[in-house]
């Protein structure tokens, strides 16, 4: 393929879309990128899915931008309306949003994709890819649905209501998940599209394809995995195989074997640090599990810390809980100002109090008022005072749903409130 590329450019007849797609699935995204860019700037000429903008939302994702990929997705949206691809971009808008962190407007893209009569034009991208993308996508809110539960309530544990709502949720995936396997089980090209990571034809990012094989045969996949590993003819590819082998270790208890396989793979001379944040996210989170199982606490915390700089929105939906240092305004006795903070209070934030811990984020919530409107500022800081997330404004509305949004927007999750 690269040869024939070769000959293509030489000629001037080089497809940019397909060649950046080759790029994406050899592990050069850099490059992809840069020919996705050039294929935006081709118009053609008719209504019909532009498959840059679909897989440019992937890379930004890799990037650990979903903010980035919002943006594009929604401008494609507006732009085209309701013509062919307008399925696809709502599609990419809902996967955007779910590694934001924001889970409901994902449903609400997902949705509107599942309802609109896609027609697949000028594409190999068909209603089978069509389909289990947005299956695969209402899956992963479902999971991180459960998460948001225990996120977004210290008391989980001993609340009836919250933990009757857990076991709904846990039923609804697991028809999901029996969904989304007949599916795959009727799929002849699994094994060349899903399972391989990164393929031409795949719709859906290597991180998702973790969903799908993380509550199976774990056995099975490991040797598939580790086969893989060794024998992928892309140099770049085989450190995903390698993460998902500790992953799958991670799932047996298998915790030092998982730990040493993660040191090796941080080692690969051909991680890129700009477009392969969302793998090392990955990695610092599975090496934080790890350390914590293994009892190295401080080793966890530090672990946990190098993936809120890396990836911090995919935080809220881990088990893993980030010191904070909640700093307010004791001075302020407003009461809608109080309320917030006690609600805050009330989510499930590893709070504690110290003025100088390394692995501890340093949040700070202040009330400002002009007139009869008030509105929240917050921001982030690390233990030496940098910001690691600039001041942001949201307008105060009720109480409960701005300390519920404070809280994510700790994680970087979502940003200025945006009325309907």
């Amino acid at each position: 393929a690269k040869k024939y590329f070769g000959l293509m450019e030489d000629n001037g007849r080089l497809p940019h879309n397909n060649f950046a797609t080759f790029n994406a699935v050899s592990g050069n995204f850099s490059t992809a990128e840069e020919h996705y860019s050039i294929a935006a700037n081709q118009d053609q000429g008719d209504k019909r899915l532009q498959e840059w903008a679909y897989y440019m939302g992937i890379i930004n994702i890799y990037k650990a931008d979903p903010k980035k990929s919002i943006s594009i997705e929604k401008g494609m949206i507006k732009s085209n309306g309701i013509t062919p691809g307008y399925g696809w971009y709502n599609i990419a808008l809902a996967r955007a949003l779910c590694y934001d962190g924001q889970i409901a407007e994902a449903e609400k893209y997902a949705k509107k994709a599942a309802e609109f009569k896609e027609v697949h034009i000028g594409t190999t991208l068909g209603q089978t890819h069509y389909d289990f993308s947005i299956q695969l996508l209402q899956l992963i809110a479902m999971e991180r649905h459960f998460a948001m539960l225990r996120f977004e309530n210290s008391n989980w544990w001993y609340n009836p209501s919250i933990l009757t709502q857990l076991a709904g949720n846990a039923t609804e995936k697991y028809l999901q998940q029996l969904l989304l396997i007949n599916q795959l089980a009727q799929n002849p090209e699994r094994d060349q599209v899903i399972y391989n990571l990164f393929s031409n034809e795949s719709t859906i990012s290597w991180d998702e394809v973790w969903h799908l094989v993380k509550d199976y045969s774990t056995p099975y996949f490991i040797k598939k995995f580790s086969t893989q590993a060794q024998n992928d003819k892309r140099p770049k590819i085989r450190k995903y195989f390698k993460l998902f082998n500790a992953k799958l270790l991670i799932k047996q208890g298998k915790y030092k074997e998982a730990q040493t396989l993660l040191d090796a793979v941080l080692q690969d001379p051909d991680i890129d640090a700009e477009y392969e944040k969302l793998y090392l996210a990955r990695i610092f989170e599975a090496q934080a599990i790890c350390s914590k199982e293994t009892g190295k606490e401080t080793q966890a915390e530090r672990w946990t810390m190098q993936l809120y700089t890396t990836f911090p929105q995919l935080i809220p939906f881990t088990d893993l809980k980030p010191k904070v240092v909640l700093q307010t305004d004791n001075s302020n006795k407003d009461p809608y100002y109080g309320k917030v903070i006690a609600r805050l209070k009330d989510c499930n934030l590893n709070r504690i109090k110290t003025t100088s811990d390394p692995n501890a984020l340093y949040f700070s919530v202040a009330l400002t008022t002009s007139g009869k409107n008030k509105s929240l500022v917050y921001s982030v800081a690390n233990s030496e005072g940098q910001s690691l997330l600039a001041p942001q404004t949201i307008s105060c509305e009720q109480p409960d749903s701005d300390a519920v949004h404070l809280a994510y927007a700790l994680f970087n999750v979502g940003g200025t409130k945006e009325k309907e």
